[in-house]
Order: structure tokens, then C-alpha cells, then sequence
């Protein structure tokens, strides 16, 4: 009997011990964000966007505190990938699937053709011989521009594309609705344009809608953390901040889609 104490108490012990060792892995955790406007921008050196935004409230649903590092969306890749950073907020996809854990989608945006109102875009056969700007990589690139015959370029961000297309150096250009909202509201004022130069744009035509994810390293640990972000998808207080957030950004469709039983 006495052994049966003994080996009851040091399993209590064991269980009391764990649970700040859970918690501190949890606190260690890192962010990593893609440093793409609105998403992710600096704002007189600190993080700003919708996925810090929906970062901080995920942390905040958790009762956790992190901070968010930006980078390129091809360094965000590697670094969640190789474990050096343990999260991120990122699209689904065919080819990250496989070597990310997505835990818990918070949003589907439309991806979209922007061209202007002289030669507008409502197709994507449209496309076909006109000079289109795209970024080098994500999902227009590996499953429309493939069937296209298009004059293609790779331009790094959109404030160039807005630029060469009002310039007449560009037909249309390939974004998604994050980016075209965040740009006609004039959530920063060093990338707002005015009235007259919206008037030359054509609406949008939009091709599908893709997922977006609180995503892990697949490196071992956190476990608990990955967990808990999980348990979010039923937390009425946290979906209703995840609105607010779109909301303030001009997409108040932005979880219109969610499928919360896919998590």
C-alpha cells in the first residue's frame, strides 16, 4: 500500500511540474509574418496588417503575448518549414500542405484581375495576349498562368503594379482582395491614390477563393500550443474579433466561407 502512495504522489508531482513546462513552451513560440501590404508592413518600425491583426487575437483568445517578425512570403516558407520560427498565418495549398500543420483557418479572400476600363477583363480567356504583372509565385501562377497565353511579368509588389498600369505598361495585374481593399481604402496614406486614378480602373474580375491559416512548423513541439489554437474554431469571442478585423480592413466577407468543422 505504501508503494501505491508513493507512486501515486510522484505522478500528481509529475503532473504539477508539466503543466509551467507546457506553458513556457507555449510562451516561446514564434511568429513569423509575411511582410506584404496589407498583410504585413512596418509602421514607423512596428508590425502592422491583417495577419498581425489576426495574430494578436488568436494570442489574445489564448491569453498569450508574442511579438510578430515580418519577411518575404519565400523566406516565411523556409522559416516555418526548417523550424527556425514556429507559426505563421499563410494560405493553403497544394505544395505547402504537405510540409506545414494548417491548425485552424481564419479567413477565405478572392483572388483577383485588376485592369482598367478601356480593355477590361471579365474572363480569364481575357487575359489571353495582354501583358499581365503577377507575383513569382502562389496560386495564379501554378494554376491559371499555366493554361494562358499571356505576355507575363513577375513584379515584387503592388504599388509597382498600380503604378506601371496607369502608366499604360501593363493590361491587368493578378492580386487578391486584401490587397485592392487595402489599397482603395487608404488604410496607409503613403500608398493612397486619388479619386481620379480609381475612376480608371475597371471592377475586378475574381477567379476563386482561397483559404487562409494559422499554420506550424511540423518540427517537434508546441504541441499543446497547436492544440490549443485548434479549440479556437468554436470560440465565439475569438470569431467574433476575426470579423471585427476584416471588418476594419473592408472585407467584411472574409470569413464568410470558413467551414469550421474542416479545422
Amino acid at each position: 500500500m505504501r508503494g501505491l502512495c508513493q507512486a501515486i504522489t510522484l505522478a500528481l508531482s509529475a503532473m504539477v511540474l508539466r503543466e509551467p513546462v507546457l506553458a513556457q513552451e507555449d510562451t516561446e513560440a514564434t511568429y513569423m509574418l509575411a511582410n506584404w501590404f496589407p498583410y504585413g508592413w512596418l509602421d514607423q518600425g512596428k508590425p502592422k496588417g491583417i495577419l498581425v491583426d489576426i495574430a494578436k487575437a488568436v494570442d489574445q483568445a489564448l491569453g498569450d503575448t508574442r511579438d510578430y517578425s515580418l519577411a518575404p512570403v519565400s523566406r516565411v516558407i523556409r522559416s516555418i518549414k526548417s523550424g527556425e520560427y514556429d507559426l505563421t498565418i499563410i494560405y493553403r495549398g497544394a505544395k505547402l500542405d504537405r510540409q506545414v500543420d494548417h491548425l485552424l483557418d481564419v479567413g477565405c479572400i478572392r483572388s483577383a484581375v485588376v485592369s482598367l476600363k478601356n480593355h477590361p477583363v471579365k474572363s480569364l480567356e481575357d487575359l489571353n495576349g495582354l501583358r499581365v504583372a503577377y507575383s513569382g509565385s502562389g496560386y495564379f501562377v501554378d494554376n491559371f498562368l499555366p493554361q494562358l497565353d499571356v505576355d507575363g511579368l513577375e513584379v515584387a509588389n503592388a504599388d509597382i503594379m498600380f503604378r506601371m498600369a496607369l502608366r499604360g505598361r501593363l493590361d491587368a495585374f493578378v492580386i487578391d482582395d486584401a490587397v485592392l481593399q487595402g489599397y482603395r481604402a487608404g488604410i496607409d496614406q503613403t500608398r493612397a491614390m486619388d479619386a481620379d486614378s480609381w475612376a480608371l480602373f475597371a471592377e475586378p474580375y475574381y477567379l476563386e477563393s482561397l483559404r487562409l491559416a494559422v499554420s506550424a512548423s511540423r518540427e517537434p513541439g508546441h504541441e499543446g500550443l497547436k492544440k490549443r489554437i485548434r479549440a479556437l474554431a468554436d470560440n465565439p469571442v475569438f470569431l467574433s474579433g476575426l470579423q471585427a478585423t476584416y471588418d476594419q480592413y473592408g472585407l467584411p466577407w472574409g470569413t464568410a466561407c470558413l467551414h469550421l468543422a474542416d479545422n
